[in-house]
């Protein structure tokens, strides 16, 4: 038995999904050889952790998508079978293209912050902040980002990650400015990540979205701050920030 009959449909989505699994393998074995990266894309992945790790994610978001079903019948299942078999490798290379700039960005950022990490040896504040901006890039793009994002949120993520380009380019020349903008931020920073830990397990979907968006709000206060010419999805500012706080806050 489950506490919530959110967690007990989740377990037998998956469920679903291994017994699919099974019952999909050779179409699976197929799935795997057409996701091997080649050129540019295995270059970048190593960013992500290397060829294999983007592999699997992207091999994670054509089972979540089409695998983890509400199915409770024998016909179901069978239908279903017939259903996903033929749509298998085509969504796999729409993910490869879904994932690949996102990716790419991902690679450019990481490879300047390792640059700029090496004309600043010896630069304790400059070389401490450059590992901050790291931690953010991982935070990012997090290993099950295809799942967590769809394409139109991908295409945000991709911004964010050229705007901490710009904000660790402009950083380790003006260090003590890019502090002065991150104090700006970290109210807002922590108060999102304490409402993040205060959720309860049982929240509604709500309020989980609610503190989501709020969290993107962050993003694009960050490039309104760090990176303007990459220009902000939505207005954003400390006002409108606080007035988001205050709504999400009643609602908790």
């Amino acid at each position: 038995l489950f506490p919530s009959p959110h967690e007990a449909l989740r377990a037998h989505r998956k469920g679903v999904r291994a017994l699919l699994t099974l019952r999909l393998h050779n179409e699976l074995k197929h799935l795997r050889k057409s996701l091997a990266l080649t050129g540019d894309l295995r270059l970048w992945a190593s960013a992500f952790g290397g060829a294999r790790a983007l592999e699997a994610a992207l091999a994670d978001k054509v089972l979540h998508e089409l695998f983890e079903k509400d199915i409770r019948t024998k016909a179901s299942f069978e239908g279903a079978v017939e259903e996903v078999r033929t749509r298998i490798l085509p969504l796999g290379q729409a993910m490869v293209r879904r994932a690949t700039p996102p990716i790419r960005a991902l690679y450019e950022t990481t490879e300047l912050i390792r640059s700029l990490a090496g004309a600043n040896r010896g630069n304790g504040p400059v070389l401490s902040y450059l590992a901050e901006l790291r931690d953010a890039l991982a935070r990012l793009l997090p290993a099950d980002f295809l799942i967590r994002f769809g394409e139109e949120r991908l295409t945000h993520v991709g911004r964010y990650l050229r705007a901490l380009a710009f904000r660790a380019e402009r950083g380790a020349a003006h260090l003590e400015k890019a502090r002065e903008r991150e104090r700006e931020i970290a109210p807002f920073a922590r108060w999102h990540e304490k409402a993040l830990q205060d959720l309860r397990d049982d929240a509604t979907d709500a309020k989980r979205q609610a503190l989501e968006a709020f969290g993107w709000l962050i993003e694009e206060y960050k490039v309104s701050l760090f990176a303007q010419e990459l220009k902000t999805a939505v207005p954003v500012s400390s006002k409108r920030l606080e007035a988001a706080m205050g709504e999400i806050g009643r609602m908790l």
